[in-house]
């Protein structure tokens, strides 16, 4: 038995059981392979590739101080508010 199954592997046996690759995967035990530790996490990323404003808005505030980020936060839920 193996812990480490390859994806063709998965395929094959998903195949079998009819059923798709994420239904024989425990994700929060069994991180994906590759840049993303899970799904959400993926989903965050995917949407920060898709949207140049919020990638541009991460890029700008990616060295400031945790104080300036609680501000730019509190400024934005006001926003929110309106």
């Amino acid at each position: 038995m193996t812990t480490n199954p390859t994806l063709e592997t998965l395929h094959k046996v998903t195949k079998v059981l009819e059923c798709s690759i994420d239904d024989v995967i425990d994700y929060e035990h069994d991180p994906l392979q590759g840049y993303y530790a899970d799904r959400q996490t993926a989903k965050i990323a995917q949407a920060i590739q898709s949207n140049p404003e919020l990638k541009e808005l991460l890029d700008i505030t990616a060295d400031l101080s945790k104080q300036d980020l609680k501000l730019i936060q509190t400024i934005v839920r006001r926003m929110n508010l309106k």
